[in-house]
């Protein structure tokens, strides 16, 4: 299976803010976290009542667990109060930054830029692999740290992967 090039599709449908000068390393999709706990994610194709049952039932408890941990968490302070609150994010990492785009409409339709950070800002990315979801975890250099959701599948995962390796890269030198 061919793995299609999210920086080719971004500098082919540009979406502007970066210019031509600018080095695209990585590209990635993300969503706020706990957004496929939500059961956004998957559990509306399970077929008969039963399905039905444990699909609800599954919700409401990954509902509950997600408000605990909300709750536990607080408000988010320093930069990752800075994030963008919308469902459907890319990440576009460059030599000297990481621009967020609103990726709603696919990343061949990206909107905006919405927010960036430079990357003397971002302290780390790190990536977990989940049962159900991957976590992306980005602590900011004020200490703050925002997490999001990412869509599990090869492809999905391995670009979120490339995106963290290139970042670290861009930040080593």
């Amino acid at each position: 299976m061919r793995m299609v090039d999210f920086v080719k599709m971004v500098r082919k449908h540009d979406p502007g803010g970066i210019a031509a000068d600018e080095s695209i390393l990585a590209v990635t999709a993300v969503k706020p976290r706990r957004y496929f706990a939500r059961g956004t994610g998957g559990s509306a194709g399970i077929v008969g009542v039963v399905g039905v049952v444990a699909s609800v039932a599954g919700d409401a408890i990954r509902e509950a667990a997600a408000k605990r941990a909300e709750n536990a968490a607080g408000e988010p302070v320093g930069d990752a109060a800075t994030w963008p609150p919308l469902e459907d994010l890319a990440l576009v990492l460059t030599g000297r930054r990481v621009v967020l785009y609103d990726g709603g409409k696919g990343l061949r339709k990206l909107r905006g830029p919405v927010s960036e950070y430079s990357l003397e800002r971002i302290a780390s990315i790190a990536f977990d692999k989940g049962k159900m979801w991957n976590v992306v975890r980005i602590a900011f250099a004020d200490g703050s740290v925002h997490e999001l959701d990412s869509a599990k599948g090869q492809q999905l995962g391995a670009f979120v992967e490339a995106f963290v390796e290139a970042l670290g890269r861009a930040k080593a030198g």
